[in-house]
């Protein structure tokens, strides 16, 4: 089973994926730091394969669903808009970025992408190094000035 971080990161990950939208109903899905965990409105993670035909909880077979909406499911199997949502959430997770840091806190890193190697050290500069905007100027080849325009 998931542990309360793994599966709170889920959800936010799936909420980015689905637009905030529920994928039983359609309507939009709030924000569960303003709901009790038993309100009909609580976004809950839905398992396209159910946990008793082998499902797993993973980004790859699930939902989010509002409360009501997944408790009405209940354990029938699921119906073509859920494969139809599946398509879509696959389809903005494969495009998703490394994290989604900037989008909410506590992203989770696409396992997809390799992991970030490190910056090689900067290579020093064989040859004069220009300190100042003057010098830059002074040493570049100088255009003539041309006379002042006089009538």
């Amino acid at each position: 089973m998931a542990s309360t971080t793994q599966a709170r990161n889920q959800r936010r990950i799936l909420r980015w994926a689905q637009s905030s939208l529920c994928a039983g109903c359609g309507m939009p899905l709030p924000s569960p730091r303003h709901l009790v965990r038993y309100h009909p409105d609580y976004p809950t993670f839905d398992h396209v394969t159910l946990r008793s035909a082998g499902g797993r909880r993973l980004l790859s077979n699930g939902l989010l669903k509002h409360l009501r909406c997944n408790q009405a499911r209940g354990a029938r199997p699921s119906t073509g808009c859920d494969a139809i949502w599946m398509t879509v959430v696959a389809a903005r997770l494969a495009d998703r970025p490394r994290s989604l840091k900037p989008i909410f806190k506590g992203g989770a890193r696409n396992p997809a992408f390799p992991p970030r190697k490190e910056k090689a050290a900067p290579v020093s500069r064989s040859g004069p190094i220009v300190s100042s905007k003057v010098e830059r100027q002074m040493s570049s080849p100088s255009v003539p000035l041309t006379e002042p325009f006089t009538s």
